[in-house]
């Protein structure tokens, strides 16, 4: 496998869909990032969600494989999401998909997990993506790389970039999601195609640095999370990495209650089926209506986390 980087994660994944001969439908998550399918859209490639697992929070692996095996020759790829950085093995899983369409490009998405710059060992997946941008495990603000198997074409590409290209696309992806409105189209030159402002070593060692000092922090943080809230209404712990996630009832009521104390939280990945498709997809739409991601990064301290917790203890009558 070959490495290649680019300013941003959704950079490399527009030139990667762009550098494949097939035009044919991507399966996605419907819980992805919002950013993923506008990526689509800007490459001019097409795609169709398939809802998530229960267990995983990833794509529903069984609805994709039957999809697979009903037209073999007619996906151009998937893009496999690890939720929030989620790291179990899904090596099984991808080797089946090579087996049953092998033409179809599988992308392990790890933007969320801890970028890792080691030579992967015997690779299941044709790319592994990663990304160090805002709001990712290793948020230095920049950044993105991928490994690349043999077998996979890649080209970048220059286009115009404007910052307030990208903020107004932002405003518009989030007035879909909350109204629901369908987005067809991912206008303006919001893409990233500047070159890397430092060579790899000096990005290497920046962001491995930035790494140690951002699991530290968390783990700091989440231990007052964890001695704080009940472990009825938190994730599994191997979640709990890249934020900290509860699901709640009424987190309506909770994310108000956080933003009235002058802290703040978030409610992530919506299901995004009918905003970019048609329908809905069940499971993913019933995670979204009652997950509240709590923070554990270089914007937060243990100060906030402890009052955060106050807040969630008393919106759970403790």
């Amino acid at each position: 496998m070959r490495l290649v980087r680019a300013a941003r994660a959704s950079t490399l994944l527009h030139d990667l869909l762009r550098s494949q001969p097939s035009s044919g439908p991507w399966l996605l998550p419907a819980n992805v990032c919002p950013i993923v399918p506008l990526t689509f859209l800007k490459a001019g490639r097409v795609f169709e969600f398939v809802d998530i697992e229960r267990e995983t929070l990833c794509m529903d692996r069984a609805e994709a494989l039957v999809r697979l095996r009903e037209a073999p020759d007619r996906y151009a790829g998937l893009l496999f999401v690890r939720t929030y950085g989620l790291e179990d093995e899904f090596d099984e899983f991808f080797a089946d998909i090579a087996r049953v369409a092998p033409p179809a490009l599988l992308v392990d998405d790890r933007c969320l997990c801890p970028p890792s710059f080691a030579h992967p060992d015997a690779p299941v997946a044709d790319v592994m993506l990663y990304s160090t941008g805002y709001a990712k495990t290793v948020d230095v603000g920049f950044g993105g790389f991928a490994w690349l198997a043999d077998r996979v074409a890649h080209e970048p590409c220059e286009q115009p970039y404007r910052e307030e290209d990208l903020e107004r696309l932002t405003l518009a992806y989030k007035a879909a999601i909350k109204s629901e409105e369908r987005l067809a189209s991912a206008p303006g030159d919001w893409l990233d195609t500047r070159p890397p402002a430092l060579d790899l070593d000096e990005y290497r060692r920046f962001v491995e640095r930035a790494l140690r000092e951002s699991l530290t922090l968390k783990a700091r943080i989440n231990r007052i999370y964890d001695e704080a809230i009940p472990e009825r209404v938190r994730l599994d712990d191997r979640f709990q990495r890249w934020r900290y996630h509860l699901v709640v009832s009424d987190k309506r009521r909770l994310l108000a209650a956080i933003f009235e104390r002058g802290l703040f939280a978030s409610s992530h990945y919506a299901d995004l089926t009918p905003v970019f498709a048609q329908g809905r997809s069940p499971v993913a739409a019933r995670f979204h209506a009652s997950v509240v991601n709590l923070f554990n990064d270089r914007y937060f301290d243990e100060e906030k986390a402890g009052r955060i917790a106050a807040i969630v203890r008393e919106h759970l009558g403790i």
